[in-house]
This record gives C-alpha cells, sequence and structure tokens, in this order.
C-alpha cells in the first residue's frame, strides 16, 4: 500500500514481518531522520481459523484524521475474517478494534470478510469493502463508526450483474461511494458501481468487457469532476 502524510510524517503498512511476522504500522520522517513502529500483528491460533487480537496483514493505504490513523486487516482477528483498526499517533499502545469480520459459514456471513482495500472517511463514519462474505459469499460494502459502535452491512455482492468480490476502495462524492469489483458483471470482468451512504441506490454503472475497455479493475477510483478514473486501467 501507499503511504499517507501528515505535517512531515508519512504512515503506512507493511504486509509481513515486523516483530511476529505479520505485519506492521509504521512512520518515518519525510527527510527519513526519524522512523518508527506505531504496532505490530501478532502471531495467530489457529483453531482452525487464523484467530488473534488485532488481525493480520495490512494491506490497504491508511487514513488520518485529527491524530488518528484508520485501517484494515485482511485476515485474523477473533473470528479469523479480518478487522478494522485505528491507532493514535502520537500514541502508539492506543491500537483499538472497531470491527471483527465473523467466520464465513459455507462463504457467507452477515457483514463480510477479508478487506484487502482501505477505507474513505465522511463524518464520523468510515466505509470499505470486503473481497467476500456477505450473504452471497461475493463480498459487501460496509459502514463502522470511527468509535467502534456502530456497524452495517450496506451491501452484499450477488456475483451476478452487479459484480463480486471487490478489492479496491471507495472514492466519495458528497452522499455517494463509487468503487469498483475485479470480477462479475455482464462479462464476468469487473463492474464500476455507485452506493449512496446510506446503503440505498445501488448501480451497476458499468461491466467491463476484458476487451479494449480492460477487465479486473483492483485498485481505487480518482475522481475528477463528473468523471472517474481507474488507475493504470480504464476511464469510463
Amino acid at each position: 500500500a501507499g503511504v499517507v502524510l501528515s505535517g512531515n510524517t508519512l504512515y503506512g503498512t507493511t504486509w509481513y514481518g515486523g516483530t511476529y511476522d505479520h505485519g506492521t504500522l509504521f512512520s518515518v520522517a519525510t527527510n527519513g531522520s526519524t522512523s518508527g513502529i506505531l504496532h505490530a500483528f501478532y502471531t495467530p491460533s489457529y483453531t482452525p481459523y487464523a484467530n488473534n487480537y488485532d488481525g493480520l496483514f495490512p494491506s490497504a493505504r491508511l487514513i488520518y484524521s485529527g491524530g488518528t490513523l484508520y485501517g484494515t486487516a485482511e485476515n485474523g482477528g477473533s473470528y479469523g475474517g479480518g478487522a478494522v483498526f485505528s491507532v493514535i499517533t502520537n500514541q502508539p499502545g492506543s491500537f483499538s478494534i472497531l470491527h471483527y469480520f465473523s467466520t464465513p459459514v459455507n462463504g457467507t456471513n452477515g457483514d463480510g470478510a477479508y478487506s484487502f482495500a482501505g477505507l474513505v472517511l465522511s463524518g464520523t463514519n468510515l466505509y470499505g469493502t470486503t473481497f467476500g462474505g456477505g450473504t452471497y459469499g461475493n463480498g459487501t460494502v460496509f459502514a463502522v463508526s470511527t468509535n467502534g459502535l456502530f456497524f452495517t452491512n450496506l451491501y452484499s455482492f450477488t456475483g451476478g450483474n452487479d459484480g463480486s468480490g471487490p478489492h479496491g476502495g471507495l472514492t466519495l462524492s458528497v452522499n455517494t461511494l463509487y468503487g469498483t469489483t475485479p470480477a462479475g458483471g455482464t462479462s464476468t470482468t469487473g463492474t464500476l458501481f455507485a452506493i449512496n451512504t446510506d446503503g440505498s441506490g445501488f448501480t451497476s454503472l458499468y461491466s467491463f468487457t476484458g476487451g479494449s475497455d480492460g477487465g479486473d479493475p483492483k485498485s481505487d477510483l480518482v475522481l475528477s469532476g463528473n468523471t472517474l478514473y481507474e488507475i493504470g486501467r480504464a476511464h469510463v
């Protein structure tokens, strides 16, 4: 994942390594003069899933707001489905879990599982996607409050024309979230979708064909005016 800048400090994640070999949250000054580890993710037990307190393998860009970093771990946690977490930048011991994703049973659950994507913040709510889980086992769009007291599954992908298995994060414009899926759609090679922050109005905006328009989109969208861009892939 990329890094996020606050003042003269960059913050980021490593997917592996650290004290317990399962990833870290780190900081480094922009001039390289100082660096530190804000959190090292713990070694899990396997009973039968990879379970631990804090999650495993953070693979997405962090977001920063008011001195706090927010992010996702793609695996681990109390139920093995990953986690949403926060940490205060000047308090390395402040790592906190906002939500544990539940274990999928036969691939499905109520909240989603395995978030590979970063988060987007609107007010006091964070929005993100999961690759798996949900009602149909094809991933979800979710919301969680910054204090962890509120969580909702906004949408469960069916694996049909709406898409399947989102890898990328969401892009917010006013009250609308935009994102992509690398599978599903009319040609089974991915979709571009929109959904309101309250979970209403889900719309499949475009289905990639896998031809000249590209396919299998996995990165975040960039919004400029009324146009969305998929970096390194198709422009729609």
